[in-house]
């Protein structure tokens, strides 16, 4: 998970993405080409103002104007951030899509690139192509999430409420933050269909400024699919700053110490 969340850059300030999806691009023969698209989920707020009427995020300005970049296996070290050999920076993003359901506090988007196929990285001092390493990286948490979901589905191993938040808090080097989300303040807001629905995750793994975006992970969450909208990942959005959600969460849960929430996001019931 840590190798497809990267540090995300714009004019606005910086935040934390997750690679959701790889799709190589095919020439005109059908054949897959020289370019490849890069499918990254955040928080739409890293872009964005609330309207006070509504609670609903839009854009502050062109979304041309954010200059977003998005630099991976920024993990070490804050010089590590200038060496674009060991992290590439990946720039001429476009808004892909974005949460427009009324209603609802939309505060999750998708946004994507192009990189050439031949690409390549240093690690550990040896050149290694980019979009293969990815795949890679992105087959094998998808199967790993798999094998953790049977596991607990099949009581194999207990989750014990866990919750990762993997993300670059105050723009720093990647951090794991490790607590337990909250299932009876779980938020199940609207049903899409019969088969799925919309939620929202409470936890107290601890977070910072810069964690928005962050992939949160939970072992046993039934996600299916890895398509940029449904079945995608749920993103950190926030502390939770109403003192009536606090209230309430400290009544069920008397020992919390922190409260974060996730974005809204579709899973398999």
């Amino acid at each position: 998970m840590g190798k497809l969340t990267g540090f995300m850059v714009t004019t606005k300030g910086w935040d934390t993405c997750f690679l959701q999806k790889i799709r190589r691009l095919k020439n005109a023969v059908g054949e897959s080409g020289d370019r490849a698209v890069l499918t990254f989920t955040t928080v739409y707020h890293a872009f964005g103002v609330k309207d006070s009427l509504n609670g609903i995020f839009k854009l502050a300005r062109e979304w041309k104007e954010y200059e977003t970049e998005v630099i991976l296996f920024y993990d070490e070290n804050v010089e590590d951030f200038y060496m674009e050999n060991k992290c590439p920076h990946l720039k001429d993003f476009r808004l892909l899509d974005r949460d427009k359901e009324e209603g609802i506090e939309n505060d999750w988007c998708a946004i994507e690139c192009e990189v050439n196929c031949d690409s390549v990285y240093k690690t550990n001092g040896v050149k290694t192509n980019l979009v293969n390493a990815l795949e890679h990286y992105l087959e094998d948490y998808k199967r790993k999430q798999k094998e953790i979901y049977e596991s607990i589905k099949n009581i194999t191993i207990s989750n014990d409420n866990l919750v990762v938040i993997i993300g670059h808090p105050h723009g720093r080097p990647k951090q794991v933050s490790v607590g337990r989300h909250y299932p009876l303040l779980k938020d199940e807001p609207k049903k899409v269909r019969s088969s799925q629905l919309w939620c929202r995750y409470y936890y107290d793994a601890p977070t910072c400024r810069g964690n928005s975006g962050s992939p949160v992970f939970i072992p046993g969450q039934p996600i299916a699919g890895f398509g940029y909208w449904f079945g995608h990942q749920h993103n950190h959005k926030r502390d939770v700053t109403s003192r009536i959600r606090c209230a309430r969460a400290k009544r069920i849960y008397p020992d919390i110490k922190c409260l974060g929430m996730s974005s809204i996001g579709v899973e398999l019931c």
